[in-house]
C-alpha cells in the first residue's frame, strides 16, 4: 500500500504537467508556417516586380529591344514562379499568357503593338498582385499574433520573475530564523 501511494505521488505531478515535446512540435510546425509564408511573400513579390519592370521596358524606342526585355523579365518571374515554394497554377498561366504574347510581338518585328502587349502585361500581373496581398494581409496578422505572443511571454516571465525572487526572499528569511 506504502509503494502504491509513493507511485501515485510521484506519477500524478508528472501527468500534470504540459507535454514539453508537443509544444515544441506546434512551435516548430507554427515556424515552418510562417517560413512558408514569408517565402510566398518575397516569391509573388519578384514576379510582381519583374512583370511590371518588363511592361516598363516596353517603353523604349526600339520595339525588338524592348520586347526583349520585358520576355527576359516575364522568363525570369517564370523561372522563380516554378522554383520552391511554386507559384500557383493562376499565377504560372498568367505568366505564360503574358510570355506568349510577348513571342507573338517579338515575331511581328517593328509591327507589334507595343501599348496592348503593355496593357497586357499589367492586366495579367493581376493575378499574381491579388495572391501577393493577401499573402501580406496574412503575413500582417500573423505578425499582429506574435507580437501579442510576445507580451504575454513578457508577462509570463516577468510573473516568474517575481515569484523566485519572493522564494528566494522567503528561504533567505527561514534560513536567519534558524531553519535549515
Amino acid at each position: 500500500m506504502r509503494y502504491f501511494l509513493i507511485l501515485c505521488l510521484t506519477v500524478s505531478p508528472l501527468h500534470a504537467q504540459p507535454s514539453r515535446p508537443n509544444e515544441l512540435m506546434m512551435i516548430e510546425r507554427y515556424e515552418a508556417r510562417l517560413q512558408r509564408l514569408a517565402a510566398d511573400v518575397k516569391r509573388d513579390a519578384f514576379i510582381v516586380s519583374q512583370v511590371v519592370q518588363g511592361s516598363g521596358a516596353l517603353n523604349d524606342f526600339q520595339k525588338t529591344i524592348a520586347i526583349e526585355k520585358a520576355l527576359d523579365r516575364v522568363e525570369a518571374a517564370i523561372k522563380r514562379g516554378g522554383e520552391d515554394p511554386k507559384a500557383s497554377v493562376f499565377t504560372m498561366t498568367a505568366l505564360s499568357q503574358t510570355k506568349d504574347a510577348l513571342l507573338h510581338g517579338r515575331d511581328q518585328g517593328s509591327t507589334a503593338d507595343v501599348p496592348s502587349l503593355q496593357k497586357l502585361m499589367i492586366e495579367k500581373a493581376h493575378v499574381p498582385y491579388i495572391e501577393l496581398f493577401k499573402e501580406l494581409d496574412m503575413a500582417r496578422r500573423e505578425r499582429q499574433a506574435l507580437v501579442d505572443v510576445q507580451t504575454k511571454l513578457a508577462q509570463i516571465n516577468q510573473d516568474i520573475d517575481g515569484a523566485m525572487v519572493e522564494a528566494l526572499g522567503s528561504t533567505f528569511d527561514f534560513i536567519r530564523a534558524g531553519g535549515r
